[in-house]
């Protein structure tokens, strides 16, 4: 037991099992253990359980009354200023309808005139009641307080406060937010209190009141869900109270009206019917920096019957409004073909998309009633005037279905503009548009130039630096890309070097567009990756080459066949491979070139499920795409990379001088780089460390960051590649320089790619049949006695043992003695006998079936001079 209260143990509400979604998506609300769930049946039970200084949720029983007295009696507004003070106080003789009075001139001048002529006014004396009324304004806030003492249940952090079934009712209480974080407010009727001491801004009918059913300030992650908000339990429209000499008291405020910074709050499945002022989200100018990079909502599902206005008003935030119906009576003629509005049109408008607001609509519904019936002007107001370098945007988002009005289709976009053009102050900086993208920042991509000039802000002044860095990159990179261009004499090399080379220049270029134009950054970025799945393939089929160049059947799989078994790298080293066998050279291929495949394949989904707006990037639900992208993409990625890293191990040897890790690591840390500083900044925005502005959400300056920071690492990496990739291994002064025109052809000619995907497919495939070509051992590649003494042919060109491919441009090719298969007829020049002189031979032995050194070679000793 817990200041006097026990535990709930009840059954719950049977409640819809809905979650918060939207901006208050993290919400959870209050806790659900046994020792944390109370019930509250009357006032002080509420306050007492709401005071617990822990997570708790609170079910709400029955009708509770807000002006109920701990004693159980009901508090009238005379029973407020009675509260007020200490007793025989002078406040206590407050009375609202003198204090209406002292507003009036005319009638203050009246009783100062009276006072003058030591007069009695009304039968009071005029001096002492003169002095009274000029006491009433100053007393209005005090009582005012005394009533919001009784009515204001202040809700602290981590709490739930939900109706037990549908008669659970908070009638006339104000559910004041302040400061707080983690609310659950479901299933209840919410009466905002009458307020017995409004203040009066404009004669006759405009009235401050105090008091809203739900009011935020400073709060979030705050989820209002299921409920109904009203002026009287029976659902009614109160009207005002008539006071002479014909003010129009409205007691009520509003419904549910936040400000001051508040920020992701879903407000959703909600019944607001019957009330003037329903929603206000956003407070006046005074109140822009704190609002500015906050005040997130999604209002969904919620039903707007007979709401006159303020469905929402919003101010300074982003808000999606989607999938709600609002239901209204209009007998009023369009409010854009007369002067002014109706001062006493009961329905004023639905929305107001006022001062530097981004709004985005999506399948809403429009049912409206009386004499015009099909009138659109009102669905809107603009009536603010907009600063200049912070407008405020309205789009409408293509959805499920179109919005309509009395079932058929509606042009939100042209009723917007119809209010726009009908503003008394119109706001030359509003925009109205089809939305773009998902984004609902404040300023459009396109407006970078103006007849101005640029608005060196911070987006602008760091795109600016980004192109820098960008042209640097590109600058070094058609340098580096030149150099091999005009030195191109091992194509095989130079081709997957030059591909390599282009890295620095696409991931500078993309990342500074991506920059720019900031809605399209998922479709660039899906660009970026496509090219890094080519420079990985690229750097495989240049190592190949490298090995193969150490065979002197200038083959890979030549250079392979001197291997035995080895362990495969970690984290598989209990198993062991045979690098000779024939599918492995075809393996390593396939594990890297599969990536070539299947990392564009990737992209493509992924634009498509961008542009359909069901990729959802930000979330790790089995429900969306993303998820399962990412796993192939992972997948693909780590095959590609263990088989680079699985070759690199087993030729280490054969590339060395050839700079093979530092190769390696310009692409590898390209990529890591760029992986987790994006994972870093996502980090950071998730945490709240960047926080969005009126301009951009978190997520852009996130991604805007990653993309600068890009640019200029590209610049270092452009340097780095082209101290890897040095030029000087394949300079040739004796030789003259090469057409670039080639070298670039060849380098954005992919047949390569092709021809090496389809024969390892194809190899794969025999391999399945059991083809015997694909089963067994290389061939040996020790080199035969010709080959290690350097035997050349006439040509000038180094022999090679038999059987090999390079054969066959060598006709005069050295026959190793195990050439020969047995039984089979020598050559004319072989005496089969083991050690035979002959006249022919010139004193030249012949042994071991040898044959004499060609006639162009002279014998020669270990010196290197001829024998004597």
């Amino acid at each position: 037991q817990v200041y006097g209260l026990k535990p709930y143990t009840g059954a719950p509400p049977n409640l819809p099992s809905r979650k918060p979604f939207g901006f208050a998506s993290k919400s959870t609300g209050g806790s659900l253990n046994a020792s944390a769930v109370y019930l509250a049946t009357n006032a002080a039970e509420l306050r007492e359980a709401l005071a617990l200084p822990y997570t708790k949720t609170v079910y709400v029983k029955g009708v509770i009354n807000g002006n109920e007295f701990d004693d159980g009696t009901r508090a009238s507004c005379q029973d407020y200023i009675d509260a007020t003070g200490s007793a025989g106080a002078a406040i206590r003789t407050y009375n609202f309808t003198e204090y209406i009075y002292s507003l009036n001139s005319t009638y203050l001048a009246e009783v100062s005139a009276a006072a003058a002529a030591n007069k009695p006014f009304n039968g009071r004396n005029a001096t002492e009641y003169r002095s009274y009324l000029g006491k009433l304004n100053g007393w209005r806030p005090v009582v005012s307080n005394t009533q919001k003492a009784t009515v204001g249940f202040r809700v602290p952090s981590n709490t739930s406060i939900i109706g037990l079934d549908s008669s659970a009712a908070l009638n006339g209480i104000n559910l004041y937010l302040n400061s707080v974080d983690n609310i659950w407010i479901r299933n209840l009727k919410l009466v905002s209190p009458a307020d017995c001491f409004p203040a009066p801004e404009t004669y006759p009918s405009s009235w401050n009141a105090k008091f809203d059913a739900v009011g935020l300030v400073t709060a979030t992650n705050v989820w209002v869900d299921g409920c109904e908000l009203q002026d009287q339990l029976n659902g009614e429209y109160v009207d005002p109270d008539i006071i002479p000499p014909g003010w129009e008291v409205d007691r009520f405020d509003g419904l549910f009206d936040c400000e001051d910074g508040s920020d992701n709050v879903t407000f959703s499945h909600n019944i607001v019917k019957n009330h003037h002022k329903s929603l206000l989200l956003g407070g006046g100018a005074k109140e822009a920096d704190r609002d500015l990079g906050k005040m997130r909502f999604t209002i969904f599902g919620n039903h707007f019957q007979n709401s006159a206005s303020r469905n929402p008003l919003m101010r300074f935030g982003s808000y999606d409004i989607a999938a709600n119906l609002f239901e209204s009576t209009n007998n009023k003629n369009p409010v854009y073909k007369r002067a002014t509005a109706p001062a006493d049109a009961v329905f004023q408008y639905h929305m107001g998309v006022y001062n530097q607001s981004r709004v985005q609509l999506q399948d809403n519904v429009f049912i409206q009633t009386g004499s015009v019936p099909d009138d659109i002007s009102r669905i809107f107001t603009v009536t603010e005037n907009l600063l200049k370098d912070r407008p405020a945007k309205l789009c409408v988002r293509p959805g499920s279905f179109t919005s309509t009005m009395n079932t058929k289709a509606v042009d939100l976009v042209g009723a917007a503009k119809g209010a726009l053009d009908y503003a008394p102050n119109k706001p030359i900086y509003f925009m109205v548009a089809t939305c773009e993208s998902e984004n609902t920042e404040a300023i459009d991509q396109s407006s970078f130039w103006d007849e101005s000039g640029i608005h060196w802000d911070a987006h602008r002044i760091g795109w600016a630096i980004s192109g820098a860095f960008a042209l640097a990159a590109t600058i070094i990179t058609i340098i580096s890309v030149g150099r091999h261009a005009r030195h191109y004499y091992v194509p095989n090399e130079q081709r997957q070097i030059i591909r390599i080379l282009y890295m620095p220049l696409v991931y500078a270029i993309i990342s500074w567009l991506s920059y720019r134009f900031f809605r399209a950054y998922t479709y660039y970025s899906f660009v970026v990756i496509i090219y890094e799945a080519i420079t990985i393939s690229a750097f495989m089929l240049l190592i190949i080459q490298y090995v193969a160049s150490t065979s002197s059947g200038k083959t890979a799989e030549g250079a392979l066949a001197r291997k035995n078994k080895e362990k495969l790298p970690i984290p598989f080293c209990c198993w062991r491979y045979r690098p000779t066998k024939a599918y492995f050279m075809y393996t390593i291929k396939w594990s890297v070139l599969q990536y070539v495949i299947i990392r564009p394949a990737v992209s493509i989904i992924g634009i498509i499920c961008e542009a359909l707006h069901i990729l959802c990037q930000s979330s790790w639900s089995y429900k969306h795409p993303s998820v399962y992208l990412t796993a192939v993409d992972f997948v693909s990625i780590s095959v590609a990379l263990y088989g680079l890293i699985l070759f690199y191990d087993l030729t280490k040897q054969e590339l060395n001088g050839r700079r093979p890790l530092a190769k390696f690591l310009t692409i590898k840390l390209i990529v890591m780089c760029t992986f987790y500083q994006e994972f870093v900044f996502d980090a950071l925005q998730n945490h709240g460390i960047i926080k969005a502005t009126e301009y951009w959400t978190g997520s852009n300056i996130a991604d805007g960051l990653n993309a600068l920071a890009i640019t200029i690492e590209m610049v270092l990496f452009a340097f780095f590649m082209m101290w890897a990739y040095p030029i000087s291994e394949y300079t040739r002064p004796e030789l003259p320089k090469t057409s670039a025109k080639r070298a670039i052809i060849d380098s954005l000619n992919f047949g390569d790619f092709v021809a090496e995907i389809w024969g390892s497919l194809k190899f794969f495939y025999d391999y399945s049949v059991g083809k015997p070509h694909t089963r067994g051992i290389l061939a040996h590649d020790t080199p035969d006695f010709g080959e290690a003494f350097g035997v050349h042919n006439a040509a000038g060109n180094l022999r090679t043992r038999g059987g090999s491919a390079a054969n066959v441009a060598d006709p005069e090719a050295v026959q190793p003695f195990f050439a020969n298969q047995p039984n089979a007829a020598r050559p004319p020049n072989l005496s089969g006998a083991r050690h035979v002189h002959t006249p022919e031979s010139g004193g030249s032995g012949e042994t071991y079936g040898m044959r004499p050194l060609p006639p162009q070679m002279v014998p020669t000793g270990a010196s290197g001079k001829p024998f004597a």
